[in-house]
């Protein structure tokens, strides 16, 4: 990157902020910001080599370039606080360049907006969630319903047939458990579906019995329908994703943020819970009775990505509390962004309708000289920032007086004080006149600036 000279704290200075254009109109500007700053109306001025009078301000600029300055300390943005520039029809430009220089100790705390669009935030590449979804048997006992019969002889009579269907809260199983938590395939796999039990006694006693009892156990199937689910992800932004650390710290612009994550993968879980366990109950053959709990239910993860995204991709802790310039350019069908001079990242990019930019705090940071270029001015290759401290600029208005018109021939504007170089496009070469300098005279009225550059 290129070196810059950086403060070690954020010094209040004089805010410059432009707006250039090479197109052949452009409405008026106005400089913003959503926590108040004393008499931000008065310090605008308008520098433009067309020397159109403040009487004008509501009228369309004509004219191959314009600059706007505001002399006022660099803006501090707390928390939920934002400062920005509203030109009309600002997106109907092909080329837009944005020029801002950004104090920030925390990068996520640090948005920058085109109209509604945020176009540079997180950009969670991937995030997957672990959700759940409870079957309507979970948590219920385990049970099988239990029908009789009775055949043979009783005191040398039949038998009277005596059928019975009851619920039973366990299962008859053909081998003992112990207490613990068991596939539901494995308990399944002994359960005895025909169970008998013989009553007989000798001839010799008062009573003779020859009864045989047959139990028919049928145990309940798994449910399949779902009754709630748990972590179930909304939006990417719902709490309980996991994502690599590689991810969390990727910012730039996303496409279709407001989309919901998609389930990607399931895996049913089916247990049984014992608590306790009956053995060496006499019948053919001999069973265990098994009193448990069932365990059903879904877990599901659900994965969400950005379907198109552009990382600003740079250092982002090696920025932190100095003085960045940044530069964001929408051009082509593409988005740029640059760091202190250099391209960071570009991709395409779907240029929303917008007539304004600005920058929004979530923590703590400061916004200086924020410049709006249009047009063939606009650039897209890397560039060299300018390298004069953030705190010694200043400003020198020069003012033009009203009334000047375009002429044949152009004159030069006057030379800065010493010490002193000056800012904005250069005048054109043809067909424009100034006036000169007069130091004194207050800028209220548009005029050239100059800044300073020790």
């Amino acid at each position: 990157m290129n070196s810059r000279t950086g403060a070690t704290a954020p010094p209040f200075r004089p805010l410059r902020w432009l707006a250039w254009t090479s197109a052949m109109a452009l409405p008026i500007m106005s400089w913003w910001r959503m926590t108040p700053i004393p008499s931000v109306s008065s310090i605008l001025t308008e520098t433009t080599t067309t020397a159109l009078c403040m009487a004008a301000v509501s009228t369309p600029r004509t004219g191959p370039l314009l600059t706007w300055t505001a002399g006022h300390k660099a803006v501090s943005l707390p928390n939920g606080s934002a400062a920005g520039v509203t030109i009309p029809g600002l997106s109907g430009h092909n080329s837009l360049s944005f020029d801002f220089r950004v104090y920030y100790n925390d990068i996520s705390s640090l948005g920058i907006y085109f109209g509604d669009t945020n176009i540079f935030q997180q950009i969670p590449t991937l995030r997957t969630w672990s959700a759940k979804s409870f079957y309507k048997d979970n948590g219920q006992s385990i049970s099988m319903t239990q029908n009789s019969s009775r055949s043979g002889t009783e005191d040398g009579r039949p038998v009277t047939p005596n059928p019975s269907t009851i619920e039973r809260s366990y299962w008859s199983l053909n081998k003992s458990f112990q207490a613990g938590t068991y596939e539901f395939s494995t308990l399944s796999a002994c359960f005895v579906p025909t169970i008998r039990h013989r009553i007989y006694s000798p001839p010799d006693f008062l009573s003779q019995y020859d009864v045989t009892t047959t139990y028919q156990n049928t145990k309940k199937p798994l449910s399949s329908e779902i009754s709630n689910s748990e972590g179930v992800p909304t939006s990417y932004l719902s709490p309980g994703y996991v994502e690599t650390a590689a991810d969390a710290r990727k910012y730039g612009w996303m496409a279709n943020a407001n989309t919901t994550p998609t389930l990607h993968s399931t895996k049913d879980v089916s247990t049984v819970t014992v608590s306790r366990s009956l053995s060496g109950q006499s019948g053919e053959p001999v069973t265990y009775s098994v009193y448990s709990k069932i365990n059903h239910y879904s877990e599901r993860e659900y994965r969400w990505s950005p379907s198109q995204y552009v990382l600003a991709d740079f250092s982002y802790d090696s920025c932190r509390n100095q003085w960045v310039s940044m530069r964001i350019t929408l051009s082509g069908g593409n988005i740029y962004y640059f760091v202190n001079g250099d391209l960071v990242g570009s991709g395409p990019f779907s240029k929303p309708s917008a007539d304004k930019f600005y920058i929004k705090s979530s923590g703590s940071v400061y916004l200086d000289e924020l410049q709006v270029t249009t047009g063939n001015l606009s650039s897209t290759a890397p560039y060299n920032p300018s390298g004069s401290p953030y705190d010694t600029n200043k400003s020198w208005p020069c003012p033009i007086p009203c009334g000047i018109k375009p002429s044949t021939s152009s004159t030069a504007p006057p030379p800065p004080p010493a010490g002193w170089a000056a800012s904005g496009p250069p005048i054109p070469s043809t067909a424009f006149s100034t006036s000169p300098c007069n130091p004194t005279t207050p800028a209220a009225s548009p005029s050239s600036t100059w800044t300073a550059t020790g």
